[in-house]
């Protein structure tokens, strides 16, 4: 009797699925997330000599505002007061960064097709290097801001109740993040856009001076902004003696919750919205 030409398969022959398929969905985003994390701590760790150029880099920047701040010299009182907003700031930039350039790459590398032939989401696998792009942000600010805490004997007032507003800013960062993506996807090489709101962040969201001496319209236009909530909460748990429910009760908090989630919510959206409309234009392999 001849061979069969095909085999039946598991489910062809009444047996149990594939492994892939018994898997739930959310499951498997979370282990595709959990991979591109540890895929992109890997893939930093391996240069870790840029480690130190991106700490050198950044923090020359915060000691040169401050040099001129101080009109040629360092005050304390002012760099721990802009420190704690530089940091959010350089959350927010290497937030625009990941998402911007790292499309940017896979876009120039013809990569980016691959990425969304899976059974993973697309978003799930950005969002894995994304939290794999905060462990790396995370230990250059604790690395250079530690470094210049210790070089001039600086008073951050730091308590573990920093630890929720971070979180609760970082939220809406990577909704920032997602957008800037949904932008590189639909437009491809906005590096110049990138800029103007890393820019835009740094001179506008309080870390250098406070928004309340800001204009009013100024003033709101800078709470609007990612990280000028989460660095006025932190400021007052900090270097006002204030705690989590003073945060709470003055509004700042509850305020804080609700933005950085309508941020997160409207980039992610945004983003989605931007990955189909770029298939069905038949853009995401175009550069």
């Amino acid at each position: 009797m001849p061979d069969a030409p095909f085999a039946a398969s598991p489910v062809q022959a009444g047996g149990a699925l594939p492994a892939l398929e018994r898997v739930p969905a959310a499951a498997r985003a979370l282990q595709a997330i959990a991979a591109e994390t540890w895929k992109g701590v890997q893939i930093m760790w391996s240069f870790k000599f840029n480690l130190f150029g991106d700490v050198l880099g950044l923090f020359i920047i915060f000691l040169g505002i401050n040099f001129f701040i101080g009109q040629g010299g360092f005050e304390r009182d002012t760099l721990a007061f802009t420190l704690m907003g530089f940091s959010f700031w350089t959350f927010a930039s290497f937030a625009i960064g990941n998402m911007s350039f790292a499309l940017r790459e896979e876009q120039q590398q013809g990569t980016i097709e691959q990425m969304c032939m899976g059974n993973t989401s697309f978003a799930s696998l950005l969002l894995g290097r994304t939290l794999s792009n905060l462990i790396w942000s995370t230990l250059i600010i604790v690395t250079g801001g530690g470094v210049i805490a210790l070089a001039f004997r600086l008073d951050l007032g730091l308590n573990l109740s920093v630890i929720p507003v971070l979180a609760i800013s970082v939220l809406g960062l990577y909704g920032l993040g997602f957008l800037t993506g949904a932008a590189t996807l639909l437009f491809k090489n906005i590096l110049s856009f990138a800029n103007l709101l890393q820019n835009v962040l740094l001179f506008l969201n309080g870390a250098i001076v406070p928004v309340t001496l800001f204009p009013a319209w100024m003033t709101a236009v800078a709470r609007a902004l990612p990280t000028t909530l989460g660095i006025e909460v932190t400021r007052l748990i900090t270097q006002q003696g204030g705690t989590l429910q003073d945060a709470w009760n003055a509004g700042l908090l509850p305020l804080l919750i609700g933005h950085s989630a309508l941020w997160f919510a409207a980039g992610l959206g945004l983003f989605l919205f931007a990955e189909r409309a770029a298939r069905h234009r038949g853009l995401l392999g175009q550069f």
